[in-house]
């Protein structure tokens, strides 16, 4: 039976057969630099299959527009996220919905980090167990999110276990983060590592998904790009100055150069961003405060009617989403009108950057 879940990036429905799933992937996403990634990043990724398939099979693994993942994360509603707040479960705990597109985008490309996917070595009817289950967490589950005890690893450890037989090896461990979760399904056999190798085979396969630094690295070099290092040139190097070189650049260099472009406005999206969030902080704007309460009534708990996973007539209805989206919308334009004023140089860098890539485009 077809449901639905809505994703996290603009609450759209997208449907979801548990009949259609070819396999469950252990979804890893490395360390990261902050202190909530560092112990990595535990998440699922759904193979699902497209419409035209028959029946599912091995090539779904190529129908990644179809391919859903979910992952637990801290639900925050104000405008930063405590430390303090996440050590001591003051966020709730939400099930989040990506395209896998996107998921690259924020590991592979913006925090340059690797994904390994690799499938759960589980029963037909153990995979039908686990998105179900999923679902049910999706639409009803509301836990405290603890970045050192409930966490991303701790919630996908308790979802694995729900489906295994009580005798399984792997119901005997407790692993306490995502590279510990992911450990552990290797020493008890539910996901096979041999996958990984060679690498570019596991890649082909999508079974491994890179960082990007090494593609940057590649570029940078070609481009000989200023900087004495690639993390010099996309922290510390000027719009201006990188664009009084490109007309002396050849193909190769200007495809090269690029690349490091877009790798660095995506930096500068994230600082921005960061420097909107401190100033809502301490200017405390009812702006802010409207549009937290529109995302709280966004959320999967607070839009379905009823328990549990919600039946095709109980699923929100379009034009109640669309209006939401629509105040939320006004609210945000008014917190950008707000904050256009701050940060003029960082803000002038960001459009100096775009404006780089139009050139580097033609």
């Amino acid at each position: 039976m077809t449901s639905h879940v809505l994703t996290s990036q603009g609450s759209l429905p997208v449907p979801l057969d548990p009949s259609r799933v070819w396999e469950v992937h252990y979804l890893f996403a490395s360390r990261g630099a902050s202190l909530m990634s560092r112990w990595g990043h535990s998440m699922f990724r759904i193979v699902q299959c497209a419409p035209h398939r028959a029946v599912p099979g091995p090539e779904c693994l190529q129908d990644v527009a179809w391919h859903i993942v979910v992952g637990f994360r801290g639900y925050v509603e104000s405008t930063m996220i405590s430390y303090w707040g996440g050590l001591t479960g003051q966020y709730p705990s939400q099930l989040t919905i990506h395209s896998l597109s996107e998921v690259m985008e924020e590991y592979n490309r913006t925090e340059m980090r690797e994904l390994v996917s690799l499938p759960l070595r589980i029963e037909a009817h153990q995979h039908d167990l686990l998105v179900k289950r999923l679902l049910e967490i999706f639409w009803s589950y509301r836990g405290s999110y603890k970045f050192l005890s409930n966490n991303c690893a701790s919630e996908a450890d308790q979802a694995i276990k729900g489906v295994l037989p009580e005798d399984h090896p792997y119901q005997d461990t407790a692993p306490l983060s995502p590279l510990g979760v992911y450990e552990e399904l290797i020493r008890t056999g539910l996901i096979d590592p041999a996958l990984l190798m060679p690498r570019s085979e596991a890649q082909a396969k999508g079974y491994l998904f890179p960082s990007q630094r090494e593609h940057l690295e590649r570029a940078w070099r070609i481009a000989g790009s200023p900087g004495a290092s690639l993390e010099d040139h996309l922290e510390h190097s000027a719009a201006l100055s990188r664009r009084e070189r490109f007309a002396h650049l050849s193909q190769e260099e200007r495809a090269a150069s690029y690349l490091l472009e877009k790798a660095i406005q995506r930096r500068m999206k994230n600082r921005l961003e960061g420097a909107a969030l401190g100033v809502l902080e301490k200017e405390n704007r009812p702006e802010a405060k409207a549009a937290a309460d529109l995302r709280h009534k966004l959320l999967p708990w607070n839009l379905a009617s009823g328990w549990g996973v919600p039946l095709q007539e109980e699923f929100p209805e379009g034009t109640r989403l669309r209006k939401l989206h629509q105040d939320l919308g006004q609210q945000m334009t008014a917190l950008e009108a707000y904050l256009s004023s701050f940060s003029p140089e960082l803000r002038q860098e960001g459009i100096d950057v775009g404006e780089n890539l139009r050139i580097l485009s033609q």
